[in-house]
């Protein structure tokens, strides 16, 4: 298993490197799907910042739910806003 800092790190690098990602593909063009792989790669960070470093795993189950499910219900409706 990973010692806490190096996980923190390699984290921190993963969201730096999905931050590329989504600029990229929100600069590209304006394509619905583009749009839509950036709201997804942004969800995924909203994830991960959730998980790592608000320490959700930690927490009782109703802010997990609650966290994780506002996230996924923010992802659909912006999803379901993009495509009108």
């Amino acid at each position: 298993m990973l010692e806490p800092r190096i996980k923190l790190t390699l984290v921190w690098v993963a969201l730096c490197v999905t931050t590329l990602l989504s600029v990229g593909a929100s600069g590209a063009s304006t394509t619905r799907y583009l749009t839509e792989i950036a709201l997804g790669i942004a969800f995924f960070k909203v994830l991960l910042v959730m998980i790592y470093f608000m320490e959700l795993p930690q927490a009782a189950v109703k802010y997990r739910a609650s966290y994780l499910s506002w996230s996924a219900i923010v992802f659909l409706l912006l999803i379901l806003l993009s495509r009108i």
